[in-house]
């Protein structure tokens, strides 16, 4: 029980951000239900109570931290205050905090997590930590008092919006609004209306480009085009942009709710005009707390910018999670460095940038930011140069290449978007469409307060509903289906031709992407099978290796998709192979057939007549004498069929297809059999499941789904015996074998517990046949162990 609760404690961790379900649908109504209704002070018990729960989320023991930060530094402020005319006490106390501020920090950010001291970063210990050394610092240069409230000195410490990615408040800048801050209804739609639009950059622009950037990220040495390479810098300058503002709007948001004034956090970095102004737009409370702190105390010139810009890049690599230090820290210090680097060359030796026309400016500083974003996201220094290498046409490969095709067609429209969004133009659009035609202040104090009740309302309700839909597990699956098939088609729109490994082809198809082929698998398998034919070299074995439709049916593939050549796996396997087993040339087949309903439009598995074509093929290589067999005549089962693609993507859910099941016209003709399913321990006379029809998958209706093992026997007027080990492709194939053997045993390897050289010997097999689907096979690691024979061991 404790593992059990432990592991969902965990998993709600990974769940807790401002778009996330658990945050909109529980965190966030609790807290502002108890923010508003609750009197005086103990609104701020709320809020601090709040800020513990979100900073210790998934991990108890960073609640520590967070105590450690409010208790500790407040005792500070006080005794620093208290030593105010005794200079040397003051800045031996002032210095002795700060350090040990900084060891607190550096090692929960940067180590704890690393020696397995904490299992999770504390997701809001970055601006913390700039936070609290803010405290202290104006404390220290008698700019303000320190605080006498330890609740007040909570709530600037502990505000759960800013933990995210800020923005870094300096305390001065809140200190009054700690004890005056005034809740009203044209605050809160601001805030809301805030919130919404950093919600939209986040889940539609940036989550959409962060999928197309792990796709480049994820391409091996040389299979980088220059035009891909630059086209990923394209996409994370966006991505990051939109993913930090996105979150920095929604945090304004939150606090505009709560009846703080907090200023918005980036204002138009990729409109300026060289790298010293974009530092400073980009995440710009950040840069100010560097700035008035690290860089204007060292005279502002060079060594504080090389300082600042260092100490800024360690800021952020402390932000990034699951990856080892000394990648966070090298790939930190050197973006950091690269900017200051540039800030330094702006202010000494280019001063005629601020003369440059606008666009050339801006051009200048899209390349530069282009290059020093390689740093930030590279894993290693030398994998950052690297990437630079093939940017510049050294890495060795194309020069456009398939995949920069396939992703520029995919994200031009969003970048396009992008692009513009990141303008201050949709502000000016909006601006002009609040303020049109009502120049009188008092009418536009007026219409303020009437949006923002509209705002409260319907954002209100939104939630409420939200939460009334999560209540019961078929609501909560509702919902989940209706965010995939609204993201999916946003996505459509948007530009986006693939989600989770589906491309949406031609004609309402939907296309299963073809797997790697994984070397070390597929040797472990061809090997076992190899010593399996060998031991057992009286009992003839046979390969067929289903082709999925991508490859048949490449034409129906978006242009441009980068998908693998499975011919070529196919004939790598046979060649493998050699001739311990006959093969059956599947593809060849269905290449020579392509032209029919071979494959589902929203399934990765075959129709059956795909089955029935491949069946014949196999009848022969068999030597099987179909001449006395019943004909067979397809009838349709179900007309309502979604297939496994539209669950996966969330494409075409609306499309419906039949399926088929081969019958023959007359009952009497029918061999008669039992099929036995061991696990179940349940026997059955038929090979169609017909309940499986009103589940999510209807395909199932072929065998009633998976299992281990099903021993068939029949009353075929044969002594054969086939044992087939198969996959899901087999299920609707295998009815068509009934009049041929006496016994088919049906193994599936994913299931399958113990060796079938048990069932070689106990059950007088005279035939094996493997049937696999290609894109199962190249990565199966489940066959080779129940193909391993005790003569093998």
């Amino acid at each position: 029980m404790r593992l059990v609760l432990i592991k969902f404690w965990r998993q709600r961790l990974e769940i807790m951000l401002f778009n996330s379900i658990a945050f909109i649908c529980v965190f966030l109504p609790v807290i502002f239900i108890l923010y508003y209704l609750l009197p005086g002070k103990i609104k701020d018990i709320a809020l601090v109570a709040g800020g513990a729960v979100f900073f210790a989320w998934g991990a108890p023991v960073n609640l520590v931290v967070l105590a450690f930060f409010i208790l500790f530094n407040y005792a500070v402020g006080i005794q620093m205050e208290g030593y105010m005319r005794r200079r040397r006490s003051t800045e031996q106390l002032f210095a002795g905090s700060i350090l040990i501020n900084i060891i607190v920090y550096v090692f929960f950010a940067f180590i704890g997590q690393r020696v397995g001291f904490i299992s999770e970063v504390p997701v809001g210990i970055g601006i913390c930590i700039l936070q609290v050394l803010s405290y202290l610092i104006e404390i220290h240069r008698g700019n303000v008092k320190a605080q006498k409230s330890i609740l007040d000195f909570a709530v600037y410490i502990a505000m759960f919006p800013l933990f995210l990615a800020g923005p870094v408040v300096k305390y001065p800048q809140i200190r009054k609004e700690l004890k005056t801050r005034k809740l009203s209804w044209a605050k809160a739609g601001e805030g809301i209306a805030l919130f919404v639009c950093g919600f939209a950059k986040k889940v539609i622009i940036a989550d959409y480009l962060a999928d197309s950037f792990t796709k480049i990220m994820s391409l091996k040495a040389g299979e980088l085009s220059v035009f891909g390479a630059w086209l990923g810098c394209a996409i994370f300058m966006f991505q990051i942009y939109f993913a930090f503002s996105g979150y920095c709007d929604m945090a304004v948001g939150l606090c505009r709710m709560l009846g703080f004034d907090v200023k918005k956090n980036f204002r138009y970095p990729y409109v300026a005009r060289n790298i010293t102004t974009f530092v400073r737009r980009f995440n710009s409370s950040v840069f100010a707390w560097f700035w008035d702190y690290i860089c204007e105390p060292l005279w502002g010139g060079w060594l504080g910018t090389l300082v600042s810009g260092i100490l800024m890049g360690l800021w952020y690599a402390g932000m990034w999670k699951n990856a080892p230090w000394q990648v966070t820290v090298t790939g930190g210090l050197l973006w950091g460095i690269y900017l200051a680097f540039w800030q330094i060359v702006e202010r000494y030796a280019l001063p005629f940038l601020k003369r440059l026309p606008p666009v050339l400016g801006q051009i200048y500083t899209w390349f530069f930011t282009a290059l020093g974003w390689v740093f930030f996201f590279g894993k290693t220094p030398a994998a950052s140069f690297g990437y630079l290498k093939v940017m510049f046409g050294f890495g060795g490969g194309d020069v456009v290449g398939i995949m920069g095709r396939y992703l520029f067609l995919g994200n031009v429209f969003v970048l396009v978007v992008a692009f513009l969004a990141s303008t201050p133009l949709p502000n000016l659009i909006w601006k002009k469409i609040l303020v049109f035609g009502k120049k009188d202040k008092k009418e536009k104090n007026k219409k303020r307060l009437e949006r923002g009740r509209s705002a409260v309302f319907v954002f209100v309700a939104a939630i409420v509903i939200l939460c009334l839909v999560n209540v019961t597990g078929a609501g909560r699956t509702f919902f989940k289906e209706t965010v995939k098939d609204t993201q999916a088609k946003l996505d459509t729109v948007l530009g986006r031709r693939d989600v989770n490994g589906v491309y949406r082809g031609k004609n309402q198809y939907l296309l299963a992407d073809i797997n790697k082929l994984d070397e070390k698998k597929v040797q472990e398998n061809v090997d076992a099978i190899t010593a399996l034919a060998e031991d057992y070299s009286d009992v003839p074995m046979y390969m067929a290796l289903i082709p999925d439709a991508a490859n048949v049916w490449a034409d129906k593939l978006p242009s441009y998709a980068p998908v693998e050549d499975q011919t070529v796996q196919i004939a790598q396997i046979q060649s493998m192979l050699g001739d311990s087993v006959n093969w059956i040339d599947a593809q060849g087949v269905l290449n020579a057939n392509k032209d029919k309903e071979i494959y589902y439009h929203t399934d990765s598995r075959w129709t059956t007549l795909g089955a029935s074509l491949v069946w014949q093929q196999i009848a022969s290589d068999l030597g099987l004498d179909t001449s006395k067999a019943p004909a067979l005549k397809p009838y349709v089962v179900t007309g309502d069929f979604s297939g496994n693609l539209s669950r996966t993507s969330g494409f075409e859910s609306g499309y419906r297809e039949p399926i088929y099941a081969y019958l023959t016209e007359n009952a009497s003709d029918n061999t008669q059999m039992v099929a036995s399913y061991e696990s179940e321990g349940i026997k059955t006379a038929e090979l169609y499941d017909r309940t499986k029809l009103d589940e999510p998958d209807a395909y199932e209706v072929f065998l009633g789904g998976d299992y281990d093992k099903i021993d068939i026997r029949t009353t075929a007027d044969s002594t054969d015996r086939l044992l087939l080990v198969k996959d899901s492709f087999a299920d609707c194939m295998i009815p068509f074998l009934i009049p041929y053997y006496r016994e088919i045993i049906v193994v599936d390897a994913d299931y399958y517990q113990k060796h079938v050289s048990d069932l070689l010997d106990k059950n007088k097999i005279t035939s094996v046949l493997f049937l696999y689907d290609c894109n199962h096979f190249v990565q199966d690691d489940k066959l080779s162990s129940i193909l391993t024979t005790d003569k093998a061991e």
